[in-house]
């Protein structure tokens, strides 16, 4: 508040007051220095005395193993165009060596294999984890409904049968420990298998996640009989990883 609104005789008051509380504070102040004077004095006769704290403090982390695999893209196999000579049973095409197919594929020109992106190489499949892990395959479509789509003459009525096979092989060298050995051929002979239906087949036990040596090669083979329905035709590969332990 302005000094005006005070009276004389309340400015006369509060001077006192306030002297007093002053006068408090001054005291207050003295003796504590008086007895920083006194402790003083004591203090220069303590002999000094030094000690070091130790105090501890700790941290957590946890590490989780990751699990994860993943197609290098372009992850397709295009075989492109064809029909089975009508005067052989069966036609063979692979993804392995050039032309991708056997004498008795006539390709449609201007779309054989060669011109649809297969160049030798398979599907490449990376452990992108930080584990090794158990690798299982399935497809979507066993041979039988893929190829055939369960067209009778074309599933048994011809002197060759329908068949899908792989082949499993190091990209990079010691990526999987296959129990099967890496370079055979294995037809996918179990229709639960084929289809996934309750477990995939398990086909590398060890896929090593180590960045020089983490990935595999899967090559595919198909024996198409002559009663094969004029359709396109495609199916998905599905990979599954679970831990090694």
């Amino acid at each position: 508040m302005d000094e005006t609104t005070f009276s004389p005789a309340g400015a006369s008051n509060g001077s006192k007051a306030t002297n007093a509380l002053m006068i408090v504070a001054v005291v207050a102040v003295l003796v504590s220095a008086g007895a920083l004077i006194t402790t003083a004095s004591k203090a220069s006769q303590i002999k000094s005395v030094g000690y070091v704290s130790n105090v501890d403090a700790t941290t957590d982390v946890e590490v989780l193993a990751a699990v994860h695999i993943e197609f290098v893209a372009p992850a397709t196999l295009n075989w492109g165009s064809g029909s089975v000579n009508q005067t052989d049973s069966a036609a063979v095409l692979d993804s392995v060596t050039a032309p991708y197919f056997d004498g008795n594929w006539e390709w449609a020109a201007g779309d054989a294999p060669v011109d649809n992106g297969m160049d030798g190489t398979g599907l490449i499949l990376n452990n992108t984890g930080s584990v090794d892990v158990d690798l299982e395959l399935w497809m979507e479509d066993d041979a039988e409904t893929w190829i055939c789509e369960d067209y009778a003459p074309c599933t048994t009525g011809g002197s060759v049968d329908v068949n899908v096979t792989y082949q499993l092989s190091n990209y990079e060298a010691g990526s999987c420990s296959a129990t099967g050995g890496l370079t055979e051929w294995t037809t996918w002979a179990d229709p639960a298998e084929e289809t996934g239906v309750g477990n995939g087949r398990l086909v590398c036990d060890d896929f090593n996640f180590d960045n020089a040596n983490d990935a595999i090669e899967i090559h595919f083979q198909l024996t198409i009989p002559t009663a094969t329905p004029p359709n396109p035709k495609s199916t998905t590969l599905h990979a599954e990883a679970v831990e090694n332990v």
